[in-house]
């Protein structure tokens, strides 16, 4: 078999379809179990052409009765695995898994060597395609780090691939993958597929209101969604910061320890402010708004304010810090992105909140500075945030400090 030279004409384009659909699989079948190392090409070859033409399930008959010959060597066992998850992922992937893992390092090259010489992922659409794009990035991504080598190059492309997917199941995948102390080298590139794809599936998730909808969301009754939602707080947010400045209500009382003649001497616990900025937000919201304390989320982690529309399964989480919280600069990212904004039922939207305490409470950024007002502090947050998350996550800071 390694001497036909013109096989790999029946891999390349359509022009020899025909003969694909009727050689591939006889050629199969005639394929010796333990051939040389040289026949390995070939094979990758003639499993490709019969992908590509040949009946799906006569090729699927042919890869069981192979499969179930115990004489066939380790490298072609591979191959015909692979070709398997290609065909039937479902039915494939668990079982050239498990033989990887009990094989020796020779075994992932041989899954290298065959992804390399032919990229299976157009055949691996959404749903059923994302766990076999975690088993070849696990295994290849494990032996082969981020490079200019062609293993490299495939895996990268796994790993675009998987992020394209919209799922639930390529969020997990891209979740677990950037976990995995294995791939520590492909870490950066695994957390940006992760960030994008969870944008790619908030955005195949959004549904358009409809007119009934958008009128309620006109005349200040329930949000139609998440992004209706989040604006909706952010304006009631910005009221409450007016008020505060503008209305003799000393409606920045509330966050200050006062002494016997009520005079401020501190801020109080970031609890404590917490609680007086929920409690005047609820008085602002339309009362199909539900606004608690800490919600819960992804991990089991908790965001300081949960606001969410009770009836429509959407809610936004807000994230509040006094500006003398150590982690000011960090947290946006750190708590509200990376935390509480991957809930689906958020698409994508937070609120990250600064009450402003006065310079001398801010701790410096991580250039340097140190914000000397209410506007400079929230170009700094913002300018930590890129174009698309800018999109979606809103910041407010309000400016608590006692009238000079």
């Amino acid at each position: 078999v390694e001497h036909i030279l013109p096989l790999y004409d029946l891999t390349d384009g359509d022009d020899h379809a025909q003969v694909a659909r009727f050689a591939s699989l006889p050629l199969l079948r005639a394929f010796p179990l333990r051939g040389k190392s040289r026949q390995l090409e070939a094979l990758g070859s003639l499993l490709w052409a019969a992908l590509r033409h040949a009946c799906r399930q006569s090729l699927m008959q042919l890869i069981e009765s192979k499969l179930s010959r115990t004489s066939m060597s380790a490298a072609q066992r591979v191959r015909w695995l692979a070709a398997g998850v290609a065909a039937s992922p479902k039915a494939y992937v668990d079982r050239l898994d498990a033989f990887i893992q009990g094989g020796r390092e020779s075994r992932v090259r041989h899954l290298a060597a065959f992804l390399v010489q032919f990229d299976l992922s157009p055949m691996l659409v959404e749903g059923s395609g994302a766990p076999a794009l975690t088993l070849f990035v696990r295994h290849v991504g494990h032996s082969f780090g981020p490079g200019n080598t062609r293993e490299s190059g495939r895996t990268y492309d796994y790993i675009q691939r998987l992020a394209g997917f919209s799922g639930r199941e390529a969020s997990n995948a891209l979740e677990d993958l950037a976990s995995d102390e294995a791939l520590i080298r492909w870490r950066d590139d695994l957390v940006r597929a992760r960030d994008r794809q969870q944008v790619i599936r908030r955005d195949a998730a959004y549904r358009h209101p409809d007119i009934a909808q958008v009128c309620r969301t006109l005349k200040h009754a329930a949000p139609a969604n998440a992004g209706d939602l989040a604006a909706l707080v952010v304006d009631r947010l910005d009221e409450i910061a007016e008020r505060i400045r503008t209305v003799n209500s000393n409606d920045w009382r509330p966050y200050w320890n006062e002494d016997q003649h009520r005079r401020p001497t501190e801020p109080k616990h970031e609890n404590s402010c917490r609680d007086a900025l929920l409690s005047k937000l609820r008085e602002l919201l339309p009362r199909e708004v539900d606004a608690q304390p800490e919600g819960q989320y992804v991990n089991d982690k908790r965001s300081d304010i949960r606001v969410n529309v009770a009836c429509g399964g959407f809610q936004v989480p807000v994230e509040i810090k006094k500006n003398g919280n150590p982690t000011l600069w960090s947290a946006l990212r750190s708590q509200l992105i990376e935390r509480y904004t991957r809930e689906p039922a958020t698409n994508g939207y937070g609120i990250y909140i600064v009450l402003w305490f006065g310079k001398e409470h801010t701790p410096r950024t991580p250039a340097g500075a140190r914000p000397a007002s209410v506007d400079e502090s929230r170009e700094c947050l913002k300018s930590a945030l890129s174009v698309e998350e800018a999109r979606k996550i809103s910041v407010v800071v309000i400016d608590v400090t006692p009238p000079e």
